[in-house]
């Protein structure tokens, strides 16, 4: 003799519903493992936590270390803007006074501080990535990648470009 199919209370709520209002003592979100045993009258499967990532939340002055794209090291850097959301826009490493600008938690331009001299770009010289240029037309940028033989990105102010390098 079989025995009786369990009675789930929740087999009338949809399982996107449970997901959306279900919560423990703590607060946290809670969810059916199986979606469809709610609503088709199998057993209920169980339920598992929806952990939400922990994203870190900055202030200015605060001192963080990152990679310095100049120093091409970890170095400490000041916070110096966030976000209303705490993450960071701008910091300014202690070392060199680079300024890295920072888009969606991406880092988007790099100012090069006084301290770093930058040579003329030259398409005849070889150039390492991290290496500080003086572009004609665009200004002073940092070497981020040494594409290919014969080819850089340069970082100027806000956009990358691909420039020539060691031609013989």
């Amino acid at each position: 003799m079989p025995f009786p199919p369990l009675q789930n209370p929740l087999a009338s709520v949809p399982a996107g519903a449970i997901a959306h209002s279900a919560r423990d003592a703590a607060g946290n979100l809670l969810k059916p493992v199986d979606g469809n045993a709610a609503r088709s009258g199998r057993r209920f499967c169980g339920i598992i936590k929806i952990m939400a990532p922990k994203t870190e939340v900055y202030s200015v002055d605060q001192m963080v270390e990152m990679m310095c794209s100049a120093c091409d090291l970890d170095q400490q850097h000041r916070v110096q803007s966030v976000t209303k959301q705490g993450k960071i826009t701008s910091a300014v490493c202690g070392t060199c006074e680079t300024v890295s600008k920072f888009t969606r938690g991406v880092k988007t331009s790099v100012s090069v501080g006084t301290s770093k001299n930058a040579s003329p770009y030259d398409r005849m010289r070889r150039y390492r990535k991290g290496q500080v240029m003086a572009h004609g037309v665009f200004g002073r940028g940092e070497i981020t990648a040494v594409i290919e033989p014969g080819k850089i990105d340069v970082l100027f102010g806000d956009s990358t470009r691909r420039l020539l390098h060691d031609q013989v």
